[in-house]
């Protein structure tokens, strides 16, 4: 596939087009593929669905919960990723990204050596989270911990926990900090 189509839907939450532009991110350096965002479906050689209005299909209901669906199509590959909510379809992207190959760590992504052609995985299977509350401590009492970081350092470390479903983080303040 040489050109990729992602859709949003015609107004998209903030995270959902922040999902569309990391996938838009990811599909450049994993394959060369440049793909164009876009509120509604063109033609084009293959589509990933942020938005699952134009193929009439209802969001998990669930705001945790997420779709991965390879569609069947004639005219072209197309991809479902959607979510029960925006940071969920965020999750999605995610996921899919991993099906690819890259493995997100606490320091950064790891890329695969050979991710190969541009392709859609075969799955078709809602996810849903087995805990609701998913957390890290970032401020604590230790002068080694997240306390000694950086904003810049602190908002890199949000992306990463992100991008492994986390949903919140601990902020524990003593007085004298």
């Amino acid at each position: 596939m040489d050109q990729l189509h992602i859709v949003t839907g015609p107004v998209p939450d903030p995270l959902v087009a922040f999902a569309a532009d990391e996938l838009k991110r990811y599909v450049d350096r994993l394959f060369g593929v440049q793909a164009e965002i876009s509120a509604e479906t063109r033609a084009s050689e293959a589509v990933v669905y942020l938005d699952g209005a134009a193929l009439a299909v209802d969001r998990p209901g669930d705001d945790q919960a997420f779709i991965l669906r390879r569609l069947d199509d004639q005219s072209h590959d197309a991809f479902l990723a959607i979510g029960g909510s925006p940071v969920a379809t965020l999750w999605a992207v995610y996921d899919l990204v991993g099906r690819w190959g890259v493995r997100y760590l606490l320091h950064g992504d790891v890329f695969p050596e050979d991710p190969g052609a541009c392709h859609f995985p075969a799955i078709d299977e809602t996810f849903k989270p087995n805990l609701r509350s998913r957390s890290w401590r970032l401020i604590n009492d230790f002068l080694c911990g997240c306390e000694s970081w950086g904003l810049e350092e602190n908002c890199r470390f949000i992306d990463q926990i992100t991008k492994l479903k986390y949903n919140e983080v601990l902020l524990a303040l003593w007085p004298w900090q």
